[in-house]
């Protein structure tokens, strides 16, 4: 089994941060790797992007609920904005996934 971290700005129709309404790639895309056989979901961070931060977190809280065949599956909140690469600031997103890095290697 195939063993992926999934980093997504989750929309599925949520407000974009243009005033529309977001796209659906990213939860289409999540829900074939939750029912997928092959694959293993090791951990989901959320990032603004289509949507706010706030919105993709809660989007893929309510996917994992729902969808996730009562898998347990770390979510963290990642970027709530663009970084500055001068200046770049560790959020729950990088921890976890660093984090998993260290213990799965």
């Amino acid at each position: 089994m195939k063993k992926v971290w999934v980093d997504t700005d989750l929309a599925i129709g949520a407000p974009d941060r243009r005033g529309g309404v977001a796209d659906v790639d990213d939860g289409f895309a999540l829900l074939h790797l939750m029912r997928s056989q092959e694959v293993a979901i090791q951990g989901i961070s959320t990032v603004f992007g289509n949507t706010f931060i706030d919105e993709a977190d809660a989007i893929a809280h309510e996917m994992i609920r729902r969808f996730g065949q009562g898998k347990e599956i770390p979510i963290f909140k990642g970027a709530s904005e663009a970084l500055d690469l001068q200046d770049i600031l560790h959020n729950p997103a990088t921890q976890g996934l660093a984090d998993h890095l260290k213990a799965n290697t």
